[in-house]
């Protein structure tokens, strides 16, 4: 942009950093793996706080940014936590090809008319391409007033945003999500994974879920993948795509390099001894590195 403003903006954001840096908080990234053959297709921010005491806390940057709003804390987190992740994001996509950046947002964030062009404004600043984005959005917050979520979503795709329903399919009105809003992927609430192969109502409920999705032309995808079984159950009805402790927990930056690497790895041995075949399910054009 142009230079008025913009030495200010870059003192803001150097201040978040270093007191983000004192506060010991920092931007982890847990793996977004495809059901198939637990490819890599991306990655979901997850803020990392370690107190004092010792405890680590991992958090939703949304909840993040909730829980700074709620104590009246005004520093930008969501555009410090934003930019760090699509910067690394970026560097990460120039070395293994196109990747997903997952990012949870606040119920604040999506009601806020202004914020999606700030996104796409971060996207620019740390030069990764905003179509690699997905935005996280609880489907609590979604449906609180779906006339007004639909407004939020049309100024998300104004902007080329994606749009992810969160924690999704525990309400009795989650049918309403596939049927009435443009979402383009819906994530599937940990606690329902969790019962997917105990409880055999939840893997009905779960399978009837997928199937509208499909029809609505809907992707699927998994939080709290935990077991070879569930992850297994759940590509069986349709969902193609998982986060959890089965593929890996959040990784610092470090260790997500690491992880990629030997899955890249792991693939190009693969593909050598039998005739691999990528699978075309997932993103366009993003199931491969």
């Amino acid at each position: 942009g142009g230079s008025d403003g913009g030495g200010d903006a870059f003192d803001v954001q150097k201040a978040v950093s270093i007191a983000m840096r004192d506060a010991d908080v920092s931007v982890e990234y847990q793996p977004i793996q495809r059901m198939s053959d637990s490819g890599s297709f991306g990655m979901e921010v997850v803020v990392s706080w370690r107190h004092p005491s010792g405890q680590t806390i991992q958090i939703a940057p949304g909840d993040f940014v909730a829980l700074a709003e709620k104590n009246q804390i005004s520093l930008p987190f969501d555009e410090w936590v934003l930019l760090t992740a699509c910067s690394q994001a970026a560097v990460w996509q120039h070395q293994h090809g196109p990747l997903i950046l997952a990012v949870n947002i606040s119920a604040s964030q999506f009601n806020d008319p202004t914020f999606a062009q700030k996104v796409r404004a971060i996207c620019e600043q740390a030069q990764y391409p905003y179509q690699l984005l997905e935005l996280e959005v609880r489907e609590s917050a979604v449906l609180k007033d779906v006339r007004q979520a639909l407004k939020n979503m049309e100024v998300f795709a104004e902007q080329g945003l994606s749009l992810t329903v969160d924690h999704f399919g525990l309400s009795t009105q989650s049918w309403d999500v596939l049927t009435t809003l443009p979402v383009d992927k819906v994530k599937l609430n940990r606690n329902l994974v969790k019962q997917v192969c105990v409880d055999e109502q939840v893997c009905q409920h779960i399978h009837g879920l997928v199937a509208q999705a499909l029809i609505h032309d809907v992707q699927v995808m998994a939080d709290g993948v935990e077991t070879h079984d569930q992850r297994d159950a759940l590509q069986r009805v349709g969902c193609i795509l998982g986060q959890g402790r089965y593929f890996s927990p959040p990784l610092t930056s470090a260790a997500f390099e690491t992880f990629i690497k030997n899955r890249s790895f792991e693939k190009t041995a693969k593909r050598g001894s039998n005739n691999f075949k990528p699978t075309t399910s997932g993103a366009p054009g993003l199931s491969v590195f």
